[in-house]
């Protein structure tokens, strides 16, 4: 369960045939124990269908993203989305050094993953290393993990209040 307080964020990843990975993520600021609670697979969708699955789990959480999204995120942002200003890097150490922390907040229980979310787990079931190498491409989700992990610093809680608690609108049933 993520509660309001839980600071929030989301990773985005595009591959090079167009499929695009998002896993959102809250860290509850007491234990610092994050919690993997939704995730999503764009496979050759229009702008707009990514846009509106985007939206619909929430404006304004912050998007990590790479350098390779800079062209869709400033879409994102033209569409009252809230991508981070400045991609997170693509240098092989930064890639390692982001694959490290996920693995050992696992092993830690730092990081806990909805059993809900078949995909990212079949993903991550596959995941594995090239040699030493920590794979850059073909698994978008797990690079969307990487991207907001190693921007888990931006991540806000929600502000009750201020229109960002629900993203239908409030109705009542007579």
């Amino acid at each position: 369960m993520i509660e309001p307080h839980y600071q929030r964020i989301a990773g985005l990843h595009v591959e090079e045939d167009g499929v695009t990975g998002v896993v959102w993520m809250g860290r509850d600021p007491d234990t610092m124990v994050i919690h993997i609670y939704d995730c999503a697979l764009f496979r050759g969708q229009p702008r707009p269908v990514l846009v509106e699955g985007l939206a619909a789990r929430g404006r304004w959480i912050p998007l990590a993203y790479s350098k390779s999204a800079r062209g869709l995120t400033e879409k994102l942002l033209e569409n009252g989305l809230n991508p981070l200003p400045d991609p997170v890097s693509e240098q092989r150490e930064a890639i390692e050094g982001a694959a490290t922390e996920v693995e050992a907040a696992m092993r830690s229980a730092r990081l806990r993953v909805d059993k809900r979310l078949g995909e990212w787990m079949e993903e991550f079931k596959s995941y594995h290393r090239d040699g030493a190498l920590v794979p850059d491409r073909g698994f978008p989700l797990m690079s969307a993990t990487r991207h907001a992990i190693a921007c888990i610093d931006w991540a806000v809680p929600m502000v009750v209040g201020r229109g960002n608690q629900a993203n239908y609108p409030r109705l009542s049933i007579v």
